[in-house]
C-alpha cells in the first residue's frame, strides 16, 4: 500500500498529516518499522526534518520509543546525532530519560555530545537522574558525563537525586566524585536539604561518605530523633576509628562534640540516647586517661556512673583514672564496687590484683559497710594469715 502511494505524483512525503502531525518517516520511525523507513529513504525524504507535533525529527521519535534498529539505520542513512528538537532535546537526552540503555550506547558511540544540554540547560545525564534510571546513569558517568553540570536553576545532578530521595541514585553520583559541599541558592549544603526531607538512608550514605557536619545540620535535624541517632552514631564511630589509631585528643573531640549535641529529651528515643550518652561519656573518659588527663578522666567516669550507678564498666573507668593518678585508695574503692556488681569477673580480679601488686600490699583486704557512698567508708584490715602489726607501706607506693 505504501509502495502504491509513493508512486502517486500528489503525494509529498515530507508533508506532516493533519491528524497525528507526523511526517510519514516519523510515523514509521515511532512504530518501529525499519521497512518503512528504509523505504522512504530511498525515496530521497528529508531524514531530519521536524514534525510538527513535538518539533522532533525521526531519530528524535524512535529513541524516545526505543527502537534500536530504526536509530541505528537513520544514523547510517546520515541522521545527525546531535539534532535537538523543540525543546533543544537531543536523542540521547530522550533515551536517557526513557531508560534506553543499548540506545544510549548505541548513540554515544556515534558521538553524541555527553554534555549537550536542553533548553533548561538539562544534560543527558541529568535526564536519566530525574527519571530514576541508575544503569543509564553509571553508564553516562563511565563514558565521562560532567557529574557537577548544573541546569538553568543551578541543580546539579546530586541535587535532583537528593530531592528525589533516591538513595541507590545517590550513592552512584558520590560514588563518582559528586560535590556534596556544594551550596544552594539559600546557602544549605545537600545533607542539609536530606535531612530536611528527614530520609535517613540518603543521611547515612553521605556520611558513608565522608560529609562533614555544621551548625545547619543539627538545626535541620531537630526534631528527628532518627535522624540525630544517625549523626551521633557517626560522631562516635569517628571517635573509635580515631581512638583505635592511637590519636586520642582527636577522638575526645569528636567524643565531647556528639555529647554537646545530645537532644534533652526525646521521649521516644530516651533509652536509646541515654545508652548512646554513657557510651560517649566512658570512651571520653578512656581518651582523656591515654592523654594524661586523669582527674578529667575520673570526672567524666563519675558522670557515667551518675547515668548507671551500677555500671561496672563506668566504676572501673573511673578506678583506671585514679589508679592512674596515683590515687590507689580510690581506685581500689572502685574496683571493689565493680566487683560487687560482677562477682565473676575475672578481669576485675586481676585489675585488683594488679593494683596490689603496684602498691607494695599483696595481703591487704578490703572490707566494705552497707553504703559504698565515698571512699572514706572503707576499713582496711591485714590478713589473718599475715603478722600481727604488719602494716602497708604506703610511703613506699
Amino acid at each position: 500500500m505504501t509502495e502504491t502511494l509513493l508512486e502517486l505524483l500528489s503525494i509529498n512525503i515530507n508533508l506532516s498529516d493533519s491528524l497525528t502531525n507526523l511526517t510519514p518517516l516519523c510515523a514509521a520511525s515511532k512504530v518501529g518499522d525499519r521497512k518503512l523507513v528504509e523505504m522512504l529513504l530511498r525515496r530521497n525524504t528529508v531524514i531530519d526534518k521536524l514534525d510538527t507535533a513535538d518539533e522532533q525529527a525521526p531519530i528524535h521519535v524512535a529513541a524516545r520509543e526505543g527502537h534500536d534498529d530504526v536509530v541505528a539505520c537513520l544514523l547510517a542513512q546520515g541522521a545527525s546525532v546531535n539534532r535537538v528538537d523543540g525543546r533543544g532535546r537531543t536523542a540521547l537526552m530522550l533515551s536517557a530519560a526513557s531508560g534506553h540503555a543499548g540506545l544510549v550506547e548505541l548513540l554515544v558511540h556515534h558521538g553524541a555530545g555527553l554534555e549537550d544540554a536542553d533548553k533548561e540547560a538539562i544534560t543527558p545525564l541529568t535526564h536519566s537522574i530525574i527519571h530514576g534510571h541508575c544503569e543509564i546513569t553509571q553508564c553516562l558517568l563511565n563514558r565521562g558525563a560532567n557529574v557537577n553540570a548544573v541546569d538553568c536553576s543551578g541543580r546539579s545532578p546530586l541535587d535532583v537525586a537528593v530531592y528525589q530521595g533516591n538513595s541507590d541514585m545517590v550513592d552512584i553520583l558520590l560514588e563518582n566524585g559528586a560535590n556534596m559541599e556544594k551550596l544552594d541558592i539559600k546557602g544549605a549544603r545537600p545533607l542539609d536539604r536530606v535531612i530536611g526531607y528527614g530520609n535517613a538512608a540518603v543521611v547515612t550514605i553521605f556520611l558513608k561518605k565522608g560529609a562533614k557536619l555544621g551548625p545547619a545540620t543539627w538545626i535541620m535535624a531537630a526534631g528527628k530523633p532518627e535522624i540525630q541517632l544517625i549523626l551521633l552514631n557517626k560522631l562516635l564511630e569517628d571517635g573509635n576509628t580515631l581512638y583505635r589509631q592511637s590519636l586520642y585528643g582527636e577522638a575526645a573531640h569528636r567524643y565531647r562534640y556528639a555529647l554537646k549535641r545530645l537532644p534533652k529529651e526525646e521521649a521516644d528515643c530516651c533509652k536509646t540516647f541515654s545508652q548512646l550518652n554513657l557510651h560517649l561519656l566512658l570512651n571520653l573518659s578512656r581518651s582523656e586517661r591515654k592523654l594524661g588527663q586523669f582527674h578529667e578522666a575520673a570526672q567524666v567516669a563519675s558522670q557515667a556512673i551518675s547515668f548507671q550507678p551500677k555500671n561496672a564498666e563506668a566504676i572501673m573507668a573511673r578506678g583506671k583514672a585514679n589508679q592512674a593518678a596515683g590515687k590507689f585508695k580510690d581506685a581500689l574503692f572502685d574496683f571493689y564496687n565493680a566487683l560487687r556488681v560482677i562477682p565473676d569477673s575475672r578481669e576485675i580480679k586481676k585489675a585488683i590484683m594488679k593494683l596490689k601488686e603496684e602498691v607494695g600490699c599483696e595481703n591487704q583486704l578490703v572490707t566494705f559497710p552497707i553504703s559504698l557512698s565515698s571512699t572514706e567508708s572503707m576499713i582496711y584490715k591485714t590478713s589473718e594469715n599475715s603478722e600481727e602489726g604488719t602494716k602497708c607501706n604506703r610511703t613506699k607506693s
